[in-house]
């Protein structure tokens, strides 16, 4: 009897005995691409024990037939897998490195909002600098105008305790007077550029435009109640410890216990102007003064004495031009002192172009008893203080610029007056810094306030 073929074999098949077949069943060497057969067959008579038939078939008398068939996936692509994966590593480098320049980005924006905010910082320091050298100017180099003008390439690194500022951060400022209105002495347009210096390049920069405004500003105060006649024309803030009557012009504010009649500004408590008297005495001054802890005598004058015709100027052993009268003093016309008249007494003026205009940081005129313009005309340049004042029915014009101050009551005019009586407003020569003796410095202004009425970035 022939033998019966074996199903399912092919060329590739490989027979093989029940001991072979758990070796090739163990899990180390077949894998999923193999798939086993078993086939059921009958022995070849010739073949005995163990053999091969004529169609290469492998038969024992174990009565089964295993092939193993290796099985090729006709569906596996392994180079689109490789491709696939490469695509999807690329992509991922690519959303990276996108998110990495976005950080950088964010990065340097954040840095240069940081640098522009420390230099709007800065900026706004160069107006505070500003704002305290107009306010106290006392100490500051002032131009031909008597103001500070401002500085170039001025550092706060020394003043930064906190360690914000870099060495090469600097501002400038610039200071002018708004002199559009001749009267108002009282406002200063300021411009504050900061800036970061790399090397001789400015490599960040911040520049602000402000309206400094001195207020209050006084330019007379009444130390009593009073009233001011039509003749006298105030450009500036008037203080009166007392009840205030307007009959004159007021171009300012008016700080008062009261007030009545018309002023351009408005009407506050004595309080708030926040400005003192001055305080000043004959002992400041005789029988020496001081400047910088250095010692000058004044000039003497005998009381009762008369000037006429006559011109004072600072020297070398009396820098201040302090003029000091023992008693009372008459200025007769054509007086003319550039330097500190200090009266004793009583001061008698007659005659015109009788003119005081004080040296920086000294009043102008300080009277210790009645200040009296009976029949000729009187011009200050600064700061004067008396006791009493009055202006006689002959009196051809009183100029004040810089602030008058009368402890007991205000400017008495006489009717019948027709000269006119001009008081303005002007901070930066009634400012005193006065030593009477070389250990005690004493520091007076007439602004009581200042702010900005507004700022500008460029």
């Amino acid at each position: 009897m022939n033998p019966v073929p074996a199903k399912n074999l092919s060329q590739n098949t490989i027979c093989h005995s029940k001991l072979d077949l758990e070796s090739i069943l163990s899990p180390k060497v077949v894998d999923s691409s193999w798939s086993l057969s078993r086939t059921e067959f009958t022995p070849h008579p010739d073949a005995g024990m163990r053999g091969w038939n004529d169609n290469h078939e492998c038969w024992n008398d174990n009565l089964h037939i295993f092939s193993i068939e290796h099985k090729f996936h006709q569906n596996s692509r392994p180079g689109v897998a490789i491709l696939v994966v490469l695509f999807v590593i690329i992509m991922a480098t690519i959303i990276s490195l996108s998110f990495i320049a976005r950080s950088d980005t964010e990065l340097a924006f954040g840095n240069n909002m940081a640098l522009r905010m420390q230099m709007d910082y800065l900026a706004e320091a160069g107006l505070g600098h500003a704002k305290t050298m107009i306010k106290n100017p006392q100490d500051a180099s002032t131009g031909t105008d008597g103001y500070w003008e401002g500085c170039s390439g001025f550092s706060l690194k020394d003043l930064d305790f906190y360690g914000l500022l870099e060495t090469g951060d600097y501002y400038d400022v610039d200071v002018a007077r708004d002199d559009s209105d001749p009267t108002d002495r009282c406002s200063y347009d300021v411009t504050s550029l900061a800036y970061r210096l790399d090397g001789a390049e400015k490599i960040a920069q911040s520049n602000l435009n402000a309206r400094l405004r001195l207020d209050p500003c006084i330019a007379y105060w009444a130390g009593a109640g009073t009233t001011i006649s039509s003749q006298i024309t105030v450009n500036g803030d008037v203080y009166c410890s007392g009840i205030l009557t307007n009959n004159g012009t007021i171009n300012g504010d008016v700080f008062a216990d009261d007030f009545s009649g018309v002023a351009a500004g408005k009407h506050y408590d004595p309080c708030e102007a926040n400005v003192g008297w001055p305080g000043l005495l004959i002992d400041d001054f005789i029988p020496q003064y001081y400047i910088d802890t250095i010692a000058y005598a004044p000039q003497a004058l005998d009381a009762n004495d008369v000037l006429m015709d006559v011109s004072f100027v600072p020297d070398s052993g009396n820098p201040a031009g302090v003029i000091v009268c023992a008693g009372n003093l008459a200025l007769m016309g054509n007086v003319d002192i550039n330097g500190t008249l200090i009266v004793n007494g009583d001061l008698s003026v007659q005659g015109t172009n009788n003119t005081i205009t004080s040296v920086k940081n000294f009043p102008a005129l300080v009277v210790n008893g009645r200040l009296n313009v009976q029949n000729g005309a009187l011009i200050i340049n600064g700061l004067a203080q008396t006791n009493t004042m009055s202006v006689g029915a002959a009196a051809t014009g009183v100029n004040i610029s810089g602030a008058v101050f009368v402890r007991d009551g205000g400017i008495n005019v006489e009717g019948g007056c027709m000269g006119n009586i001009t008081i303005t407003a002007a901070p930066m020569v009634a400012s005193l810094k006065v030593s009477p003796d070389a250990a005690t410095t004493v520091r007076w202004t007439p602004v009581g306030g200042t702010f900005f009425k507004w700022i500008k970035r460029e």
